[in-house]
């Protein structure tokens, strides 16, 4: 990964030996060389702190999670906002709710703070799912539309998750994941 401002040429990090060991050992730790060494590794260091910060995590919790994606700046800030345009962070939350879909809505709690005075600040980047039927052995993702006109959508609003089945109930259903990222500025 390139040590350069605004690089985003994505999370390469070299995996061959960046140094001889024996040049290493046979450096005077006083000398130029030594401390030239010394800047390069911690540049190296550097650039893995970076990919580590940047990396998507596979990390799907129950607990809000920063998951290590970015935005851009909120378009709605200008240079005479209180807040600095920078890039922002993508929080993840996990849910596993058990229990089948009747038909219509069927509603979830979410446990998350979007309130009134936040909604300009919150938004959601991603929202899917799946739903196990592992009796029939059936599995399908959320948002589901099949030929038929059976389907089950999926909307998040202040204080819930709402799962819409329509066509045929869906009461085999053992778990439904569901995974929500969104950006909190």
């Amino acid at each position: 990964m390139p040590s350069r401002p605004g690089y985003e040429g994505g999370l390469f990090l070299q995996t061959t030996a960046a140094y001889d060991d024996d040049v290493i050992q046979s450096m005077d730790v006083n000398s130029d060389a030594f401390k030239q060494f010394i800047i390069k590794l911690r540049e190296n260091v550097g650039d893995v702190y970076k990919a580590l910060n940047l990396k998507d995590t596979g990390i799907y919790s129950n607990n809000e999670f920063v998951c290590g994606k970015t935005y851009p700046p909120n378009p709605l800030l200008t240079p005479l906002s209180k807040q600095k345009p920078t890039k922002r962070m993508v929080t993840r939350k996990s849910f596993i709710i058990p229990g089948g879909l009747l038909l219509g809505p069927n509603t979830f709690p979410h446990g998350l703070n979007i309130t009134p005075l936040a909604l300009s600040e919150w938004s959601t980047t991603f929202i899917d799912g799946t739903a196990c039927d592992t009796t029939n052995r059936l599995y399908f993702k959320i948002p589901h539309l099949d030929p038929l006109g059976n389907n089950i959508c999926i909307e998040v609003n202040a204080t819930d998750i709402v799962l819409t089945a329509v066509g045929i109930p869906r009461p085999t259903f053992n778990t439904i994941y569901i995974c929500l990222e969104y950006l909190t500025s």
